[in-house]
């Protein structure tokens, strides 16, 4: 789940570095100083075409805005990947190649649903 808040903490404080007002960058997204507060305050969510505009204004890196999601993601994905294998050094050999082909194809036709 995107924390916006954390998203909005880090564009205020480079806002606020540069000494650009709510209301400046609100007008270069098109938008009121109070969209611009919201989105600082967690509020609101942001698009990523906002996003995008915000970190060309602000000379942020996208990685940097979205870095403690992507490694959240990655953590708790990581930590199912060791779960699943601890279980799986449990199996034979001959189920171990069951399994994987069970989660492969379940993963494959997640991935066409998906789509």
């Amino acid at each position: 789940m995107v924390d916006y808040k954390k998203i909005g903490e880090k564009i205020a404080k480079k806002r606020n570095a540069l000494n650009i007002t709510q209301e400046q960058l609100g007008n270069k997204l098109q938008t009121s100083a109070s969209y611009v507060s919201n989105i600082e305050n967690g509020v609101y969510g942001i698009s990523f075409e906002r996003l995008v505009i915000i970190a060309n204004e602000l000379n942020l890196s996208y990685d940097y805005l979205l870095n403690d999601e992507i490694q959240t993601e990655d953590l708790k994905i990581d930590g199912k990947i060791k779960e699943i294998k601890s279980i799986m050094k449990k199996l034979t050999k001959g189920n171990q190649e069951k399994a994987f082909q069970y989660i492969e194809s379940f993963l494959n036709t997640m991935i066409k649903i998906e789509q």
